[in-house]
């Protein structure tokens, strides 16, 4: 049984949404411009996205967290340190270089849009099983190992991550 009712979950929304307000409509141009540098992926543009990912991240842990959704959850204190830690790593990362986004190159005079929707090539296609083992072995190694291990593990060479997990 949860500690709430659905009508105390949806006013913490409610009065979330209201005590933010325009903030959302910052968040999503943020966050519209963080998609727009993945067609260009720089170092430093990594850096920025890593920096507005960690600070959206640690504001759902206060903002939304703490300060909203524990007032029907006593858990949301929990959820909220957890949010911040995780959005002062997300942070650390991002500013020592250690995260990179972006897509690939689509050939030349393509329409980026069209070849990050389009659908996934043969060869694309038999890689994928790896990529998905891949992913969840680099999760994994987050629970076990912490996010430092996994970082200088599956940030560089894929081959040498899946040596080094023996896969």
């Amino acid at each position: 049984m949860l500690p709430f009712t659905r009508e105390q979950f949806i006013a913490v929304f409610a009065a979330y949404n209201t005590a933010v307000w325009p903030a959302q409509i910052v968040a999503g141009l943020v966050g519209l411009v963080m998609v727009a540098m993945l067609a260009r992926p720089t170092t430093a543009g990594s850096r920025v996205i890593g920096i507005g990912l960690a600070v959206m991240w640690a504001w759902t842990g206060v903002g939304y967290h703490w300060i909203h959704f524990s007032a029907v959850n006593k858990a949301a204190w929990a959820f909220g340190a957890l949010f911040v830690l995780q959005g002062i790593a997300l942070f650390y990362a991002a500013v020592g270089g250690r995260l990179r986004f972006g897509i690939g190159r689509p050939s030349a005079g393509a329409d980026v849009v069209g070849f990050v929707l389009e659908r996934f090539s043969p060869g694309e296609e038999r890689d994928l099983p790896a990529q998905i083992a891949l992913a969840c072995a680099a999760v994994e190694t987050v629970f076990a190992s912490g996010l430092a291990v996994a970082m200088d593990r599956f940030n560089g060479d894929p081959a040498l991550a899946r040596a080094s997990d023996g896969s």
